[in-house]
């Protein structure tokens, strides 16, 4: 049994290596002559490179424009993204890796670095859910290989997006949330803190673990008064807000307009794509559709934003009647439930993840699917709290309700679907229970 534990991290890192493997061959085999499309992966290069060169973040839409153009370049300032993954990138360009084949290998290795964690994170909760060390050891082996050939995680490696990064922090804040339930104290509330905090700059929806997930887990608190639970989401709550807040800061003071909480003044357009009528009736209903946002308006971004956001607001306004149904559409496109073949489709030719990869990654979730409820069970069982790894799914039906339904956007649920169908298949494959011998 020793041995056996003992050669975890060995075994753990060869599947962190084979990851890496598998999100560069891709890139070299099908990604790497990808041209750069003139959405979030163009933005997320340039602006790097913006960051770079000129020591600021700028919108690279605006800078691109002038510079074709033949005018003087204009660097006007851009928060349309949250900063970690272009300061992750731009960390690269400091030693001269900086094009977009540099991107997509750097982002290979921060897919790798989460596959390591998914799998730390589902040999922790296994032993505490009692399967011992042999089992809690195959279940983050499991974990781990489920997230190497996952190609939902891979792909977004390969595009140049921000999920990269956000997929291990994620997996960074389920760890956390556990060591916190585990031993609630000052030191693992702002652990835990600092991980959502470090994860919003990297995915503005990250502000969302706060309360649906911070919050749940220091409230459900075993042997703690209410005024400690309160007191440990208090510590929480402000480590994140104390990390972010050099950020927010310095969007109050470059913009005119922007809008609360000041991460990123890219929801107002968010919103445009998803309310319209090109996405409340017809083949687009439920899914975005680039002719919803307005033409651009004279301004800085969150003037811009603003305008967006105001539209939208109206639209939904208007159509309130509509948007029970409409929801529904787009809850059921982000969990592939509604229009699958279409929602394939759309992944292939607006997502640019590829066709084959984009059936395998559906094939793979449906059979995650009830392996991974056969993890919440064990852990229901158990008495294992099940808020770490059930909130990202509850966080991820909210954003699809009220943007639109789009397969990326369900990182943080692959994350821990990948850890629950580890915990899952470890369990049911186990000769003997350990606790119920």
């Amino acid at each position: 049994m020793r041995s056996r534990s003992r050669g975890f991290p060995a075994r753990l890192l060869l599947l962190v290596l084979l990851a890496l493997a598998v999100r560069w061959i891709a890139v070299f085999a099908h990604y790497g002559d990808l041209t750069l499309d003139l959405d979030d992966n163009y933005a997320y290069h340039t602006q790097a490179k913006l960051l770079l060169d000129h020591g600021g973040f700028y919108e690279p839409f605006v800078w691109r424009d002038s510079v074709e153009a033949g005018g003087p370049p204009v660097y006007e300032p851009s928060a349309g993204h949250p900063p970690g993954y272009v300061l992750y990138l731009a960390a690269y360009g400091v030693i001269g890796l900086d094009s977009p084949l540099s991107n997509r290998l750097a982002s290979g290795i921060a897919g790798a670095a989460a596959v390591g964690l998914i799998g730390i994170a589902a040999r922790m909760v296994g032993r505490w859910a009692g399967l011992g060390e042999r089992g809690g050891d195959r279940a983050g082996l499991l974990a781990a290989f489920l997230a190497v050939i996952y190609p939902n995680l891979w792909i977004n490696d390969a595009l140049i997006l921000s999920e990269s990064l956000y997929a291990g922090l994620v997996a960074l804040v389920i760890l956390a949330g556990y060591r916190f339930w585990r031993g609630p104290s000052w030191q693992s509330a702002a652990l835990l803190g600092g991980a959502v905090g470090i994860a919003t700059l990297t995915r503005s929806e990250g502000l969302l673990l706060l309360p649906g997930l911070v919050l749940p887990l220091a409230l459900m608190l075993r042997d703690r008064t209410w005024g400690q639970r309160a007191g440990l989401a208090i510590v929480s709550g402000s480590v994140a807000l104390a990390l972010m807040a050099p950020w927010m800061i310095s969007n109050l003071l470059r913009f005119e307009e922007p809008a609360p909480p000041y991460l990123a003044t890219g929801s107002g357009r968010v919103l445009a794509f998803g309310n319209c009528d090109k996405t409340y009736s017809g083949d687009f209903v439920g899914y975005w559709n680039i002719e919803c946002a307005p033409a651009r308006f004279s301004g800085d971004e969150s003037q811009i934003d603003t305008i967006h956001r105001e539209k939208a607001t109206a639209y939904m306004e208007d159509h309130v009647g509509e948007l029970p149904r409409v929801a529904l559409a787009r809850v059921g496109r982000m969990w592939q439930v509604y229009r699958t073949d279409q929602g394939v489709e759309f992944d292939r030719f607006f997502e640019r993840r590829g066709l084959d990869e984009t059936r395998f990654a559906l094939g793979q979730y449906y059979l995650m699917l009830p392996v991974a409820v056969a993890g919440v069970v064990l852990l229901w069982r158990r008495r294992v709290t099940i808020i770490p790894l059930v909130s990202p799914f509850v966080l991820v039906t909210f954003t699809a309700a009220t943007t639109f339904g789009i397969t990326r956007y369900r990182v943080p649920s692959e994350v821990a679907l990948c850890i629950l169908a580890g915990l899952g298949s470890a369990w049911v494959t186990l000769r003997d229970d350990p606790v119920d011998a």
